[in-house]
Parts: structure tokens; C-alpha cells; sequence
């Protein structure tokens, strides 16, 4: 079981580690999280890792792309990370009131729901990367 859970944080962390991402990077990440939660073995640790490489993703996509923009461009993707976080933060505390399940479950669900919550922002920095080469 521990084994698993190695391998399945050492393979997130192979995807987000690097300097570039991809939307296919993205999908692998999904592929490997669905993998662990089919195990039925520490579901909640696979809600967990899937969250944290989701915002390393988005760590990582937000400094590629900035690398990208002008001084103009990289204060204005400022402000919508800004504005972007503040709405995330809004989401996220609605999904703890709205997710009112209890114990690991609970958890492992909210924990997947923030997840999804940082992936669309990766993916629209995604976008924004491939549509400024």
C-alpha cells in the first residue's frame, strides 16, 4: 500500500517538476489520480497528493507563462492571479460549507473539489502559454 502511494506522488511529481507544462500533463495527472483512487487503498492521500500537484502545476504555468509577457502584460496577469485567487478562496470556502461530509470521506471529497477548482486555472494558463509563443 505505502508502495503505491510512492510510486503514484513520484509519478505527479516527474509531471510537475518541470518548467514547461502541457494540457497533456494535466490529463496524466488525472490518469494517475484515477489510478490510485480505483486502488481503493488511501483514497484520501490520492485527493491529497492530486491537490498539491494541481497547484504545483499552477505554480509552474503561472512562472512560464510570465516569462513569456512584457513588463505591460506580467502586471496585468498580476492582477487576474490576484483577482483569480480571491475567487478561489470564495470557492473553496463554499465547498467546505456545501460538503458538509464527515471523517476521511468528507475530506477526500472536498480535497478533490478544491483540486478542480486549481486545474481550470492551470488549464486556462495553459492556454494563454500556447497562445503566446
Amino acid at each position: 500500500k505505502t508502495l503505491f502511494i510512492l510510486l503514484f506522488s513520484s509519478s505527479f511529481m516527474f509531471v510537475c517538476a518541470q518548467t514547461n507544462i502541457k494540457a497533456k500533463d494535466v490529463a496524466l495527472i488525472d490518469k494517475n489520480y484515477q489510478v490510485c483512487l480505483d486502488s481503493g487503498q488511501y483514497m484520501g492521500g490520492c485527493s491529497y497528493t492530486y491537490y498539491n500537484q494541481m497547484d504545483s502545476c499552477l505554480n509552474v504555468a503561472y512562472k512560464q507563462l510570465q516569462k513569456k509577457l512584457d513588463k505591460t502584460a506580467k502586471a496585468a496577469l498580476k492582477k487576474e492571479q490576484v483577482d483569480w485567487l480571491k475567487t478561489r478562496d470564495q470557492e473553496f470556502k463554499s465547498i467546505d460549507q456545501t460538503n458538509k461530509m464527515e471523517g476521511r470521506d468528507g475530506e477526500m471529497v472536498r480535497e478533490s473539489e478544491k483540486a478542480q477548482v486549481v486545474k481550470k486555472r492551470v488549464l486556462v494558463l495553459i492556454t494563454k502559454i500556447e497562445s503566446n509563443p
